[in-house]
């Protein structure tokens, strides 16, 4: 194949922020999100198992940073899978009904 040919199929075939990605590079990327939702099924694990649970208790028992439960937590929010409620002056985080 010509080398004209292959980035063109490249355009194509992988999304737009893949097209200058090195294979090692698009490797790390697939890790990386695999990675990440596997924390958020971890996240989402305890939530539905405890029912409401704060920051606090969420990082003591899956072992996360408190700022990479907040970072995970956006995006199951804007998911709709979880939502965040106070609870006496706490933010707790309770699932979504399915």
């Amino acid at each position: 194949m010509s080398a004209a040919f292959t980035a063109a199929l490249r355009q194509i075939l992988l999304p737009s922020w893949a097209n200058d990605s090195t294979p090692g590079q698009l490797q790390n990327n697939a890790a990386r999100r695999a990675r990440n939702g596997a924390v958020r099924e971890a996240i989402l694990a305890e939530v539905r198992r405890r029912g409401t649970i704060n920051y606090a208790d969420l990082g003591d028992a899956t072992g996360f940073a408190k700022m990479t439960l907040r970072n995970h937590v956006m995006q199951l929010e804007d998911a709709g899978l979880l939502r965040r409620v106070v609870i006496e002056g706490t933010i707790h985080l309770e699932a979504t009904p399915q």
